[in-house]
């Protein structure tokens, strides 16, 4: 008889011993440092009526444009594989604890799309000035995905909060600290205080980054080749 009843409770334990919560998150490794400065071969006032006419054919929004300061302002909703646009590492996550199950292997921004809804947009700012015969193009560019905020030349850290269970309505949450940059940038002056912060963040589990790829950079550099 005892052995009956271990035996039914084996049975009745055996889906609560396969039911797991697993994750292993790995940073972005890749680094891209996108060209700013463009030297166009053709006068001002010429380079800038093309800029503006070859934009208009791209998924860059033409926000704003001012001639006589030669700012262009560009926006743009990212549409389709986010990760053309950034690398925000990668991720294997599974909980078999939720109804219905969890299990995701891939891209880390994919993640935030798919269970919480993360949308990427930016803005662009292109600079243009005359120099004599020629004329300079300064491109800067914004990112913004999800709780992540950064530059072309930048990244995003971000300390997340995973609690044991993982449940749907506490997985992720973000944990607001002094401790962590929410736009670390890696070129800036590297102080003790910066590196302590620095590996602190390398080391801790618990650490998002999210980086550009360059893609909206190329875009905009690919036009200014065709000047």
């Amino acid at each position: 008889m005892t052995r009956i009843l271990t035996i039914i409770a084996l049975l009745f334990a055996t889906p609560m011993l396969a039911a797991c919560v697993s994750a292993a998150y790995a940073p972005p490794t890749a680094q891209y440092k996108p060209q700013k400065i463009f030297y166009v071969n053709k006068k001002f006032d010429e380079a800038y009526k093309e800029l503006v006419s070859v934009l208009a054919s791209t998924f860059f929004a033409i926000d704003n444009f001012e001639k006589d300061s030669g700012l262009i302002t560009l926006s743009f909703v990212a549409a389709g594989d986010i990760s053309e646009y950034i690398d925000c590492g990668s991720w294997n996550y599974e909980n078999t604890l939720l109804t219905p199950p969890i299990i995701f292997k891939g891209k880390y921004e994919d993640f935030l799309v798919q269970y919480r809804g993360a949308k990427l947009q930016g803005r662009m700012n292109v600079v243009m000035k005359p120099d004599g015969d020629k004329t300079i193009l300064i491109i800067n560019s914004r990112y913004v995905f999800d709780k992540f905020v950064f530059d072309g030349m930048s990244e995003s850290r971000i300390l997340v909060n995973e609690v044991p269970n993982y449940s749907e309505s506490n997985y992720g949450a973000y944990t607001d600290t002094d401790d962590y940059d929410d736009d670390y940038e890696p070129e800036s002056e590297e102080t003790p205080a910066a590196q302590t912060r620095k590996q602190k963040l390398e080391l801790d589990n618990n650490v998002r980054i999210c980086r550009p790829t360059g893609f909206v950079e190329q875009t905009i550099s690919g036009q200014i080749e065709r000047l």
